[in-house]
């Protein structure tokens, strides 16, 4: 079986459990706190996340494009994710009294403080991490995803159900990430020491800078929704949209997520080969379509349903959201995959200025749909989808010979498929009142009617996936 089958595997694995478990208990402490709760929290998660990005400034993603890499490169690289982590502290510390001002939340000081202590603890497990990804070792990231999940997410219900409120969120979150450094210390075989080297750090640097300020801007403007619904509407309403985009995202962004790690390094080897790098880049488009569009068609239809029987009635203002979030979502994979493509073959400057361009388009459509309504905000977000789809695969189809047009004839048939499951779906939503038997039929029946449509129009996705589990199981 190849490392990458085997990557694909684990790295299901972790992102099916670890981040499943997250899901769940999520689930479980949402049904305790309120929506205004959730609010303030994504308020604070933004802030986190894009103080990660400064803290890793790309240097993951360079160390494993190159080569030759050896230990004064991790070391050099070591040394700058734990001091950055420091400063970039020391400035949240001190900014948050103007967040809780802006937002008129004071609990958004302290609250702010004590979760950016992950900020500084993330930072020195960073290039554990990432020497796992390049050794394609997600069996032991998929070990302590999970345990770090299980163990802060029991402390978290247990906190919400004490009354803790929004501190629940707080703490579990540092928790899970005080757990995940010390197993990745404990798993990995590297003793990392301070020792910066600027010849060392030149050359990744010169790479890694595109990626950070490309995944900055892709950052703060896929958050700008939730900064924005945070200040426009208010944090009740925009708790409901982060449950919501939780909700979507479980399925898209994990799953993306999965094949992307994996297929970073695969393809990074292939960079060379033309030939094989495009075959199969096309194979993991056609497979992670056939895979997510009848997730996302099946979640379309069942949200009332599903949020009713998961988080209780008092958050069924979610339901319309995840609606129009899965439109949004269909082409993330694809998004992702493009992207990618283009860090392999080091051109992270084309990757910078496609992401400069989208995020133009996003400002110009947020701004306008903004004066309209919330629902707007969310149909202007897959209007940005499908033009990105354009944007992201301009430069695939120039360099690669692989544009928008040949991405969409190795897909239409995963659509076709989708259309023909949401009638079905569609039809048993309309006669079934119950909110569990919704679910349950909805989902086997899309299921079986998905292998068989597989079989008759003969979905390549479905031969892939065939092959794959033929060598696992041989």
């Amino acid at each position: 079986m190849s490392k990458f089958t085997t990557g694909v595997i684990w790295s299901g694995v972790e992102r099916v459990l670890g981040q499943g478990i997250n899901f769940i208990i999520g689930l479980v402490i949402a049904r305790q706190l309120f929506p205004e709760d959730y609010g303030v929290f994504g308020i604070i998660s933004i802030i986190i996340a894009i103080s990660v990005i400064f803290v890793d400034s790309g240097f993951s993603t360079a160390l494993i494009q190159k080569k030759n890499r050896d230990n004064n490169d991790y070391n050099t690289i070591f040394s700058f994710n734990f001091l950055t982590s420091i400063i970039v502290y020391l400035v949240i510390f001190f900014l948050a009294p103007f967040l809780a001002k802006f937002y008129s939340e004071p609990i958004l000081i302290s609250s702010t403080r004590i979760t950016a202590l992950i900020i500084i603890i993330n930072s020195v497990s960073i290039v554990h991490l990432t020497k796992l990804v390049v050794n394609l070792d997600f069996k032991k990231q998929s070990k302590i995803s999970v345990t770090a999940s299980l163990i802060s997410g029991i402390m978290g219900i247990i906190l919400a159900y004490s009354g803790y409120g929004l501190w629940s969120l707080v703490l579990m979150t540092v928790l899970r990430s005080l757990i995940n450094t010390i197993l990745l210390w404990n798993l990995t075989n590297w003793s990392p020491k301070i020792d910066f080297r600027l010849n060392r750090f030149k050359p990744l640097f010169s790479f890694s800078w595109k990626i950070m300020l490309t995944a900055l801007i892709n950052t703060i403007f896929s958050s700008l929704y939730v900064l924005v619904i945070g200040k426009k509407f208010s944090t009740i309403l925009l708790g409901f949209y982060t449950r919501a985009s939780q909700v979507t995202n479980f399925a898209v962004i994990n799953f993306t997520d999965v094949i992307q790690r994996v297929s970073f390094p695969m393809l990074s080897e292939l960079q060379d080969e033309i030939h094989l790098l495009v075959k199969n880049q096309r194979k993991l488009i056609i497979t992670s379509s056939y895979i997510l569009f009848p997730i996302l068609t099946l979640l379309y239809f069942i949200s009332d349903s599903l949020i009713i029987i998961i988080l209780t009635e008092k958050w069924l203002e979610a339901a319309w959201m995840i609606k129009l979030l899965c439109f949004a979502s269909f082409l993330h994979p694809i998004h992702s995959l493009n992207l990618n493509l283009l860090n392999v073959i080091g051109r992270s400057d084309l990757f910078l200025k496609i992401e400069v361009l989208k995020k133009g388009l996003i400002i110009i459509i947020l701004m306008i749909t903004l004066t309209i309504s919330l629902e707007a905000v969310l149909v202007g977000q897959i209007i940005v989808s499908i033009l990105a789809f354009f944007i992201n695969s301009y430069y695939v189809g120039i360099l690669l010979n692989y544009n928008a047009f040949e991405q969409l004839k190795d897909i239409y048939k995963n659509i076709l498929a989708s259309l023909i499951l949401s009638l079905q779906i569609y039809n048993i939503c309309l006669y079934v009142s119950s909110p569990i038997l919704e679910i349950l039929i909805s989902s086997f029946s899309t299921v079986l009617t998905y292998i068989i449509i597989s079989f008759i129009f003969k979905l390549k996705g479905f031969n892939f996936i065939k092959e794959k589990l033929y060598q696992f199981i041989r």
